[in-house]
């Protein structure tokens, strides 16, 4: 039977298999290390691989290696993670960031999240902080702006950006945050943008909202610009319609 682990002090855990393992005071991981679930409300730090099923961060987490969650990752603390993250489901209100790539199935995030390299899912909604170096890339993506969203490239099939109504009646917001995302190029089937400024976008169907400043947009379907944005280049890619 895999046994337990509970550090209310200071101490270390060193590699091997484990049922749960629940951080209190101040605890070290050391080695590679499997786990059913990882509860940290202190501080950890750790470096190898961190496998587990469910992760519950409300402290603070440094771990220099790989971490991987099959199951739920919480975090409403803080999480610094050196090299990749990999999890299921993930609901984030406190802070993750990752030196390299993350790679998901599903994220939720209210807090904030930042990846080096490229963030890889299936469904990603952030109502949030978000900066990202690389690729976001999902099926699914939904951004509400809060503050600020830095993404060098977003693709996927349904992208969905907008402003939120509630900082945007926050008095003086604009001296401190840009309420704005800004990319390079942003590509998917269907693409909806508010509060964005962007090199290129290309869809099918596109529909430029309020606040938007796009050097380029390629469509193949249909185009909509809201009188309040400016798009300077507009290219059709579609079959035209013969008479």
């Amino acid at each position: 039977m895999k046994s337990d682990m509970n550090i209310n002090g200071t101490g270390t855990i060193n590699e091997g298999e484990y049922n749960k393992i629940s951080i209190a005071g101040v605890g070290r991981l050391k080695g590679n290390v499997i786990a059913n679930s990882v509860s940290i409300s202190g501080t950890c730090s750790g470096e190898g691989i961190l496998k587990c099923k469910d992760i519950d961060i409300s402290g603070y987490m440094r771990y220099k290696g790989e971490v991987h969650s099959d199951g739920n990752l919480n975090v409403n603390g803080y999480m610094k993670i050196k090299e990749n993250l990999y999890f299921n489901e993930a609901t984030i209100s406190g802070s993750v960031k990752a030196c390299e790539g993350i790679t998901f199935n599903n994220a939720f995030i209210s807090g904030s999240i930042s990846s080096k390299k490229n963030c890889e899912g299936t469904n990603f909604k952030c109502n949030g902080m978000i900066n990202i170096d690389g690729l976001l890339s999902a099926d699914n993506i939904n951004i509400t702006i809060y503050k600020s969203a830095n993404v060098k490239e977003i693709g996927g099939e349904n992208i969905d950006v907008r402003s939120d109504k509630k900082i945007n009646n926050i008095p003086l917001v604009g001296k401190f945050f840009s309420n704005r995302l800004i990319a390079e190029t942003i590509d998917g089937d269907y693409v909806y943008l508010e509060n964005t400024s962007a090199k290129k976008v290309s869809g099918k169907t596109v529909v430029i909202g309020k606040n938007c400043n796009i050097e380029e947009v390629n469509y193949e379907v249909s185009l909509e610009v809201n009188d309040n944005s400016k798009v300077n280049k507009r290219n059709f890619s579609g079959k035209k319609e013969l008479n």
